[in-house]
């Protein structure tokens, strides 16, 4: 029974479509958006959905093991910034704003780039010929939060010119599930979801003084291709 899976064939003796063993490359985009973050339990920004973009080089142990060393990017505009302290401003917009809580439409976005070891275990299949595999996966690595032009969106209307232009590297984690299509021994197709979380950010000598952020939270919804050689 074991020579027959591992020969790609079932007890009852039906073909199963396995991967191939080796050095694989990958690719995928997506779509994700990052939760708040924020600052004291007051200060915060919110962000519009934005999109994701990875490759990856990685080695299949197994029909089941593989695991990879991967880059992905993802980018999202702020959508709006609540201030740790109230600003009373007649915006020429929206009028008066500025009460504790309110939250000001900002300019600027944030780009999250990640380099990252994964470990993924890849279930037996189903459907014809087992070619539908759910798979898990599990990485560590570093992110990069790049600030750019960050400020509320009425400073210029006031004559205030100041923005937050800053960068941090932290320790990243990254947890994901799907499942892949195998096209052929050497040529699969995926659909998946990642979370990803930093738990802070430190930002030094900035425009703003010195923050120190929480981190960053994104679910992704992504697929690609992968080609083992």
């Amino acid at each position: 029974m074991i020579l027959k899976r591992a020969a790609g064939v079932t007890p009852e003796g039906k073909k199963i479509a396995l991967p191939k063993n080796g050095i694989y490359v990958q690719g995928d985009i997506g779509l994700q958006q990052r939760e708040f973050a924020g600052e004291n339990g007051i200060t915060n920004l919110t962000f519009e959905p934005g999109l994701y973009g990875g490759v990856g080089i990685g080695y299949r142990y197994d029909r089941n093991f593989r695991f990879s060393f991967e880059y992905s990017t993802m980018q999202n505009a702020v959508s709006k910034i609540r201030p740790g302290i109230p600003i009373p401003v007649e915006d020429p917009v929206v009028g008066p704003v500025g009460n504790n809580g309110a939250r000001f439409p900002a300019n600027g976005d944030v780009k999250l780039d990640s380099y990252t070891v994964n470990v993924y275990y890849d279930l037996n299949g189903f459907g014809y010929e087992r070619r539908f595999r759910p798979y898990i996966g599990a990485g560590v690595g570093l992110m990069t939060s790049k600030i750019s032009g960050l400020q509320p969106a009425f400073f210029p209307s006031i004559g205030v010119d100041r923005k937050l232009d800053a960068s941090d590297t932290q320790p990243v984690l990254n947890f994901e599930a799907g499942i892949s299509y195998l096209l052929g021994d050497q040529m699969e197709f995926y659909l998946g979801g990642r979370y990803t979380y930093t738990s802070t950010f430190l930002f030094e000598d900035t425009s703003f003084g010195t923050l120190m952020p929480n981190g960053a939270r994104n679910w992704t919804i992504k697929t690609g291709a992968r080609y083992t050689f």
